[in-house]
Order: C-alpha cells, then structure tokens, then sequence
C-alpha cells in the first residue's frame, strides 16, 4: 500500500500481513515515519497492546529528507526527535513485533521512547539504500523502559545495528531489564550501542549469540558524550563471534568493546575477537568517549569489575598488541581461560598495557594461555596495578 502519512495505531490493535509481498511503501516526500502509536507522549502510557506480524514496510530513503532541521529534539507533534524515522513509539506498554521487514529506514528504522513490555522477534532490517553517515541505525530505545526482549535480529545499518541509550536525550531516564539474544550483522556500520550519559541508569542488560560482519566498531558501552559519564549496572555479554570487513570510520581505530562510564559490573564470556588485517583491538577502557584517545576531565570513567573469560584472541594476521587498553580505573580485572592466538615469530608483546590514566587495583588470572611471545603487561602497565593474581 502507497503512503503518505503515517497509519496510527491505538491500543488493543494488531496489524497482521499475511506475507513478505503485503506490507506499506512511503511516498517520496511524505517526510515522515509509516507507523506510530495513536497518542505520542513522553510522560504518560497511553497505549497498550500494539501487535504487528509479518510484512514487508518500505520507508523509501531515498525519497525523504533526513530530518526537519532541529538535531534531536521535539519537532511540532513528535516529542522525542525531528529526525524522519521508521517506526515511532512513545508512551507504549505491551508492544510486540514479529517477523517484521524494515526496507531502507532513512534514519532510524524504530525509535521508542516511554515503554514496558516489548518484545520483538524476527525482525530483519534489510537497508538497500544506504548512504555513508546518514544515521541509518537498526533499532534504537531511549528511556524510560522496562522489559526488553530482542530475539533473532537481523541485517544492516549505517551506524548503530542496536542502540539502547535511556537518557540520550533527557539526561535522566533509565532503562532495565534488557534482553538481546540472537543477531546477525550483515555489513551494519557498528553492532550494538549502550549509552547511559547523564542522571539515567542502564542495568540488568543481557547481550548473547551475536556474529556477523561490521565496518570496524563492534559493542560500544560508554557515555559517548562528554560529561558526568554514565550510570551501568550490571552488563553481560556472552557468546560473541563478529568480523571487521571494512572500515566505515576513521575517527578512531577499530576496536570490538569499547567501555567507557561508571559501570558496576561487566562480563564478557565465550568472545573470539578476529584481530585481522584492520589491527581489531579487543578492549578498549577508558579514553575520551568518542575518540578513544586520552580521557578528558569531562569523560569520567571507572569500572567495578570486569571479566574477560572462555575467550579467543586470535591474532594470525596482524600480529599486533598488546590486547586489552586500561585508560581509567578498573577496581578488579578478571581474565580466566583465555587463549591468544599469535603466527610463529610475531614480535613479543604484553596482553595488557595501563597508560598514564589509568590504574588496576587487582588483578586475577587463570587459566590464561601467554605463549607466542605475549607478556601479561607492559612495563609501564606493571606499575600501575595494586595487585596482581597470577598463578603462572
């Protein structure tokens, strides 16, 4: 069906399509998303229960505008964002999508904002038209919201695949109870986003079985804005596989986790990080939140504890290091059975190095495979550790 203007649905609704050939198609210059809840509110829940099964629904990005001239902010009706996007829905509780096809998203492909209990499932994000820096993320939520499960993502963005960010924009709303299992990246930009920058909080956030491809920037968990730095709980990502094949960005160097924040808890288990040909690093920790480089006072970090365990490095092709940067304070780093993989006659390195910013006040090994000429740290970084639990 030809649209011009975006179908509104109201509680208690489901929108079915029977097949992939059934679905909606944005008329150019419609300017607009093509669907949206029926009562948009930041503040309150007006709408529940929305359901959308199957179809194809084509936003036509070459036929819009990116946005209606203001950068993020409230745009006559819309409260979140002028920005021509997807699908928007503000103010939902009991949302579900399922095996759903977002074709040529001109910006976001969806955007929530003020929600509980949402749950999406097969759901491809199948970008055709895309266009360098353009800000053609996945799925993005800003807070509030409670209760999200992400199941069998799939496909490509021009930025973020997956951004949860709950005080983006109002610096002070939080999200919980986060639940991302199962994504595929198919040559997206970068994979998946946690900003957490002002008052707000992100916590109880669980992101497991991801592979795929992406042009260099793998999980980015940090403010990304510069200022008093984000509020984490407790992160866990468990069984990671992904791949630079190119590099979208050259602002800083191609990393797989970037951390950065206030940030209790963080697990990374059963990770394989493909060094190769681009030089991946695998941790970066700490820095200035966008560039990586060296922290300004405005770009606050500390972790509570981080564990890196059940994990490959696998280093056959560019024969770098060391792997794991600390550019801020990290109360306890915890590493246990991991193997870096390095070719026959690669340069000796260390697996961590500590700059001048940063500092580790304990530090736990084991089961942790060092051959191939790989020293635990670097002499500058040996300094900067309260205490070291090494057993080899």
């Amino acid at each position: 069906a030809l649209i011009s203007a975006p179908l509104k649905l109201y509680g208690r609704t489901t929108l079915i399509c029977p097949d992939k050939g059934c679905g909606l198609f944005l008329k150019d210059g419609s300017n607009c998303c093509m669907l949206r809840n029926a009562h948009w509110d930041v503040g309150t829940i007006r709408d529940e229960d929305i359901q959308i099964f199957g179809g194809t629904f084509n936003h036509n990005a070459p036929g819009q505008i990116h946005d209606h001239g203001e950068d993020m902010q409230s745009f006559g009706e819309n409260p979140v964002t002028s920005w021509v996007i997807g699908f928007e829905f503000y103010g939902v509780r009991g949302l579900t999508l399922r095996d759903v096809t977002l074709r040529d998203q001109r910006t976001f492909g969806m955007l929530l904002s003020n929600w509980e209990n949402v749950t999406m499932e097969d759901v491809f994000i199948d970008l055709r038209a895309y266009v360098p820096g353009q800000n053609q993320d996945g799925l993005h939520f800003f807070g509030p919201g409670r209760r999200l499960t992400l199941k069998n993502i799939y496909g490509r963005s021009g930025d973020d695949f997956i951004a949860v960010a709950p005080d983006e924009v109002d610096l002070k709303s939080a999200i919980e109870d986060v639940l991302i299992d199962g994504v595929t990246l198919m040559d997206a930009d970068q994979g998946i986003r946690l900003l957490c920058r002002g008052e707000g909080r992100l916590d109880r956030v669980t992101v497991k079985n991801v592979t795929g491809t992406v042009g260099g920037l793998g999980f980015i968990v940090n403010p990304w804005f510069a200022g008093k730095g984000g509020h984490y709980g407790d992160l866990y990502f468990e069984n990671i596989d992904i791949r630079t094949t190119r590099l979208a960005y050259d602002y800083r160097p191609p990393f797989l986790f970037a951390v950065g924040g206030e940030i209790d808890s963080l697990t990374l288990r059963q990770v394989r990080c493909h060094v190769g040909e681009y030089g991946v690093l695998p941790v970066d920790i700490g820095g200035a939140y966008g560039t990586g480089a060296v922290p300004a006072p405005d770009c606050p970090t500390r972790i509570g504890r981080l564990s890196l365990g059940d994990s490959v490095i696998d280093d056959r092709g560019a024969a770098g290091g060391p792997y794991i940067a600390v550019k801020a304070r990290v109360d306890e780093l915890a590493l246990h059975d991991l193997r870096v993989i390095r070719p026959d006659g690669a340069a000796p390195t260390a697996l961590i190095d500590v700059t001048a910013d940063g500092a580790i006040g304990r530090l736990t090994c084991r089961g942790v495979d060092r051959d191939g000429g790989v020293g635990l740290l670097t002499e500058r970084g040996a300094a900067c550790v309260g205490h070291i639990d090494d057993p080899a």
